[in-house]
């Protein structure tokens, strides 16, 4: 076959793929021209939080769900359907009855196509205030960062923030420099902060913060059981 053919290959393959996310509802351009192009694993990374001044124990965490591009438009179309639609957020979905069982019935998927047991970091002390939630983060994002290099994984999406705290997704971006700076992960590690919205696979990681911090602070006989199928799929790392 001549270079020629060869490149023709190539570019349908890259369209065929392009049409395969499109279909599956990514309508996030950054990341569909770097699934087409890659093609390689990819975490999804979420934070959860429980800020408090009364001297109650504060929480602070981010999950780490890792799936393979191409196996994307599959689970974007099979995380809508457990979902029952194209919204989803778990701390919305447990105020529901109808949605509420959904949140372990996604845990239990999510362990089943994720790529490498899911990845939890997280921080528990006293009076965490929303002020001191920024220097958490940072802690439990450059253990995550470390910890998916260390398992050869460079593509990392985060969920974005309000345009409120946008000046957070610069400080994410800053830490990754940092990091590629010191040696401490690849230089070829990639950071993009998208929408749940856009790119339905950031619910996983959504599914999974929210049940590790329930299973800590909820109605243990009620909370417990959304994180219970994914328990087994999950290393957690505490600071």
């Amino acid at each position: 076959m001549s270079e020629v053919e060869d490149g023709i290959d190539e570019h349908l393959r890259r369209e065929e793929l392009r049409a395969r996310h499109r279909d599956s509802g990514l309508w996030d351009d950054t990341l569909l021209e770097r699934y087409t192009t890659r093609q390689d694993l990819v975490a999804f990374v979420d934070e959860t939080h429980r800020a408090t001044e009364d001297g109650q124990v504060g929480y602070y965490g981010l999950s780490a769900v890792v799936f393979h591009a191409d196996d994307l438009p599959e689970i974007r179309r099979d995380l809508e359907e457990i979902a029952g639609g194209t919204f989803w957020h778990s701390k919305e979905a447990v105020k529901d009855q109808r949605l509420r069982g959904r949140i372990g019935d996604m845990n239990e998927y999510i362990a089943a196509k994720t790529a490498m047991p899911v990845v939890v970091f997280d921080v528990r002390d006293h009076e965490i205030t929303e002020a001191q939630e920024r220097a958490v983060r940072d802690v439990c994002l450059r253990g995550a960062l470390r910890t998916l290099d260390e398992q050869g994984i460079t593509d990392v999406v985060l969920d974005n923030f309000p345009q409120a705290q946008q000046r957070n997704v610069r400080l994410d971006q800053a830490i990754v420099h940092e990091l590629r700076e010191r040696g401490e992960v690849s230089e070829q590690m990639w950071m993009h902060h998208g929408r749940m919205s856009e790119e339905h696979a950031l619910w996983s990681a959504d599914t999974v913060a929210w049940s590790v911090q329930r299973h800590h602070f909820g109605t243990k006989a009620r909370d417990s059981q959304h994180v219970a199928p994914s328990v087994g799929a999950c290393r957690r790392y505490t600071r």
